[in-house]
């Protein structure tokens, strides 16, 4: 939901409701601005604001001097759309594995790039129209974090027909529509058990974003879960460090990083790109796992495939599960998180 105060909030979900009750029929004029008010017992500003979502969302329909109109369902596809629309953050093994499935199972696929972390909501809210106005089977969806958060816009492509299911975190709250989305808080909790079973007593998460994104955010609570609870207490002004990738300081933060870990530490990366490269940087300095354990947090743009110990998501099954979602004649809705699977490698001590 964008931000439109509480008030209009509470009316735009009571009105809704009211117009998927059969309350208000389709095709029927809605009452009066003042009836609705006070129906509802809210100030005709608050009204009009959740009256204009519901219209963004094609549930109304607005004809100045007219009066505001139950928009009727949108009508039935003349023969499944044959493309999946698709969000994701950049051109990785995910988006080309999603091709192959779809492209077997007789679909093709519809790419819009967030790019290296340059979200761009404007952009992405003409993408998000073209879905809707072009009926596309479904939307796999990786959103921009940033607001707007286009709720609206996804509300009303599921409401046009087009299923639509996120694959990863856009925001710590989980989506209003369907979602298939790795478990990260999971993640960060487990790996911060499993450093402390295997001895390990001062305990650290590297971030490499200066902006960190919603999955870096969630490990971050789980880790600090975790410590919390069985560790004595988290601190993030200690624990919490930043190695931020492609800076001119890069390889300085990581010598720094790799030297100043104290013995018996363990590390919990937000990637497994970075916890290798960690890794590279303590194998450099003689300090092995005995001295300071790694562990990886596979995400969606990474290989299954890892060469340090880490928790992923099987994201090959994950991929082929989407696309049986978005293709598949039987709609079932899904709501689930996917725990994470342990893929060790040798870079924390045998428990």
């Amino acid at each position: 939901m964008e931000v439109i105060g509480r008030k209009a909030e509470k009316v735009y979900r009571r009105l809704r409701n009211d117009i998927d009750a059969g309350r208000f029929p389709e095709n029927s004029a809605l009452p009066a601005g003042a009836q609705l008010c006070a129906r509802y017992g809210v100030s005709h500003p608050t009204l009009r604001k959740a009256v204009a979502v519901l219209a963004e969302e094609s549930r109304l329909i607005v004809k100045h001097g007219a009066g505001t109109f139950v928009a009727p369902p949108p009508a039935p596809k003349k023969g499944a759309s044959q493309t999946v629309a698709v969000m994701a953050m950049d051109g990785d093994t995910c988006l080309r594995t999603l091709q192959s499935l779809l492209l077997k199972d007789g679909y093709l696929m519809n790419v819009y790039l967030q790019g290296d972390a340059q979200w761009s909501p404007v952009e992405e809210g003409k993408f998000l129209s073209y879905v809707k106005d072009h009926r596309c089977a479904a939307l796999l969806a990786f959103c921009s974090p940033l607001p707007p958060t286009h709720a609206p816009a996804l509300r009303a492509l599921s409401y046009a027909g087009v299923r639509v299911i996120h694959y990863e975190h856009y925001r710590l709250a989980l989506p209003e529509q369907e979602y298939l989305l790795p478990d990260y808080a999971r993640a960060g909790h487990m790996a911060a058990v499993k450093l402390l079973i295997a001895g390990y007593t001062q305990l650290f998460v590297v971030a490499h974003w200066a902006n960190p994104s919603p999955a870096t955010r969630l490990v971050e609570q789980g880790f600090a879960q975790a410590v919390a609870e069985h560790g004595g207490g988290y601190d993030p002004e200690r624990q919490h460090l930043c190695i931020i990738t492609g800076t001119a300081d890069h390889d300085a933060r990581m010598l720094e990083c790799v030297t100043g870990l104290p013995d018996n530490s363990g590390v919990i990366c937000v990637s497994v790109g970075a916890a290798n490269n960690l890794r590279q940087g303590l194998a450099a300095a003689g300090r092995g796992p005995g001295e300071v354990g790694v562990i990886g947090i596979l995400n969606t743009s990474e290989p299954d495939t890892s060469t340090v110990d880490c928790f992923g998501f099987e994201r090959e099954a994950q991929m082929r599960r989407l696309v049986d979602l978005a293709t598949g004649d039987v709609v079932t809705e899904v709501k689930e998180l996917i725990a994470p699977v342990w893929q060790p490698a040798g870079t924390i001590r045998k428990m």
